[in-house]
């Protein structure tokens, strides 16, 4: 029987394996090749070159049905390696204009937030500069409130006085039995020199009381 050398076939994985030759070759071949060979050995053949050439002939259709198969079979893999490529690149794309769409959607939501961001920033600038303002009005306000409460606890002092020596010149008078007061001119028990006296020292006093100031010198103070 003929020995026919092993074929190296590649699978799907593109690694090399060792397949018998029974298993790839013609089953016709196959058993052309061992009636050839019963026959070789039942009887000698007459014409060795014809032998020979039979023997080379079928060689070298095995040989041609091999290359045959390992070509349909390298076919095969290529068009399985294609499609493959195809899916994956497919997938690639994908997977490329989701990770886009996601990325164009997270850019708008931030630029749409950014804006708002900046739109408070601006509303709390102009918030922050009337509260400044408000504050300095208040600033002089509080600068003026000590020196008019002083004033008005002294003018206040000062009144009470001239109303307590009002009321024991009234009770003075009413106590001097010979003294005649007309009812109508019982509110006007001050002399004249004592009520000139009086305003002037009422009106000395309200200026020293109530000198000319300004908010510059509450704001000084």
């Amino acid at each position: 029987m003929i020995d026919v050398p092993e074929k190296r076939l590649a699978n799907k994985d593109r690694d090399f394996v060792d397949v018998p030759a029974a298993s790839t070759s013609n089953p016709r071949s196959a058993i052309k090749t061992a009636e050839v060979g019963n026959r070789l050995l039942e009887e000698p053949p007459k014409n060795w070159e014809e032998e020979v050439h039979q023997l080379k002939k079928l060689v070298s259709n095995l040989r041609r049905s091999k290359i045959a198969s390992e070509l349909k079979m390298t076919e095969k893999l290529r068009k399985a390696k294609d499609e493959a490529l195809e899916e994956s690149k497919k997938k690639y794309k994908e997977i490329i204009d989701n990770n886009r769409l996601r990325a164009d959607r997270n850019w708008k939501e931030l630029s749409s937030k950014l804006d708002e961001t900046k739109k408070q920033l601006e509303e709390t600038k102009e918030s922050k500069a009337q509260l400044e303002e408000q504050n300095e009005k208040l600033k002089i306000e509080l600068g003026l409130l000590p020196r008019h409460y002083l004033f008005s606890q002294d003018y206040i002092r000062e009144f009470e006085a001239v109303v307590d020596l009002n009321h024991k010149r009234i009770a003075e008078f009413k106590s001097c039995p010979g003294l005649l007061i007309k009812p109508s001119e019982t509110g006007s028990f001050l002399s004249t020199t004592d009520s000139s006296t009086s305003s002037n020292t009422s009106s000395e006093k309200d200026t020293k009381m109530y000198p000319d100031y300004s908010e510059s010198d509450a704001e000084n103070s």
